[in-house]
């Protein structure tokens, strides 16, 4: 026996575990027959030894479920709980997605896709939370309104890390039905919508009332997520408003719970001259910056957000405050500063991941992961007035800037 390759003979190489020697295959070159005799190299042998101590418990519970469970259930069943529920532990971003959820939430980023109308967002409170509901869809033909808590969508139960699993539960083919259970004001209400064509439009536009501007030409953009085309769709808004003579306008990031980070990259970028719209941070502490050239509108503006103000719309309020382009107004934003990458598998199943790799911050490092944007002029909704106080507040802002 050549001693160098400090091979040792064993009765048994390793226990197997469901799923967890994918690529064991591979690692024939680490085995060799003589006689009778199987003989592993010292280094495979601890390498296999420390994944059957690591996924040992995991195993017990497999066979307990196999030999005791009294009712039905599928491997696929078990092994996507255990996915799941590994992605969980994480963060309530990250999530593991079937090849069905990977679809339709690739789908959420374009033009039309089939669903109930509902944008959602996860509260504090690790809750799935209704933040706006599409005119003339489902949603709103159910009486679903902004505030709603999704408890249940056919039956299944979702908390908040399982929100690309709730909006998949809810998209699906034209003419199917979907039943969900929410609540509102602690009450439990259940509904049955019929799944439609959405047209996801992300930017809604207009011009304020004379009554209101005081004669001014103000313009009023809304941006509900940011979708693939909302960065251009948005230039185009902005270089029309130019054309006609607006004088001013009003951003209106409100329950905007993200969408694509370049799309909201490039927005800020329409609104700020040179300067840097966020850096990316990653675990290993590389970093890169997104900066703005110095092409801007030359419009003055100002910008809404509110406790659902999320994710990529924090990017474009943290570059407008950190380059003190325009004043805030509103109440705290709500403090995600993290970003996602979904990617497939490998493996031909379709299935994919979502997984938190990068922390990002506004410029000079402002910080908006789990503490949010500070507005520079706080103002609160009044729930039992039908004023908003905060648009109001705007108005008196833009109309502060034009007349000056």
């Amino acid at each position: 026996m050549n001693k160098k390759k400090s091979y040792i003979a064993i009765m048994l190489v390793c226990v197997f575990i469901s799923g967890a020697f994918a690529g064991a295959a591979g690692a024939v070159t680490y085995l060799q027959n003589f006689g009778d005799n199987l003989f592993v190299s010292r280094s495979y042998l601890d390498q296999v030894t420390g994944i059957a101590e690591k996924y040992a418990k995991l195993d017990l519970f497999y066979r307990t479920i196999e030999s005791d469970y009294y009712g039905d259930y599928t491997d696929e069943a078990l092994m996507n709980g255990i996915y799941d529920g590994l992605f969980s532990a994480l963060d309530k971003y990250s999530c593991y997605m079937t090849a069905e959820e990977y679809k339709n939430t690739t789908e959420a980023t374009m033009k039309t896709f089939s669903g109930v109308g509902v944008v959602m967002s996860v509260s504090d409170d690790n809750r799935i939370i209704v933040l706006s509901v599409y005119r003339d869809t489902p949603a709103e033909k159910a009486g679903m309104k902004e505030g709603d808590y999704i408890l249940e969508v056919d039956g299944k139960a979702y908390s908040g890390n399982q929100l690309d699993s709730a909006s998949s539960a809810l998209r699906g083919e034209k003419g199917t039905k979907v039943r969900v259970k929410y609540s509102r004001d602690g009450k439990e209400k259940e509904v049955v919508m019929t799944r439609d064509t959405i047209n996801n439009l992300t930017i809604y536009t207009g011009s304020l009332l004379d009554d209101i501007s005081q004669g001014h030409k103000i313009g009023y953009i809304c941006i509900d997520s940011f979708g693939n085309g909302t960065g251009d769709e948005f230039k185009d808004i902005i270089r029309d408003m130019e054309i006609d003579g607006t004088e001013g306008f009003i951003l209106d990031l409100r329950n905007n719970s993200g969408g694509v980070v370049e799309t909201a990259c490039e927005v800020a970028d329409a609104l700020l001259k040179e300067g840097i719209i966020m850096t990316t941070k990653t675990r290993q502490n590389s970093e890169d910056r997104v900066v703005s050239d110095a092409t801007a509108t030359s419009l003055p503006f100002v910008v809404l957000v509110n406790e659902h103000t999320a994710s990529a719309a924090e990017i474009v309020a943290a570059a407008i405050k950190g380059n003190n382009a325009a004043k805030i107004i509103g109440t705290q934003t709500f403090g995600k500063g993290v970003v996602q990458y979904i990617k497939q598998l490998s493996d031909g199943s379709g299935d994919a991941i979502k997984l938190t790799f990068q922390e990002y911050f506004g410029p000079d490092d402002l910080k908006i992961n789990q503490v949010g944007i500070k507005p520079d002029i706080v103002v609160e909704n009044d729930s039992d007035s039908e004023e908003d106080a905060q648009f109001m507040r705007a108005v008196k802002e833009i109309l502060s800037e034009c007349q000056g």
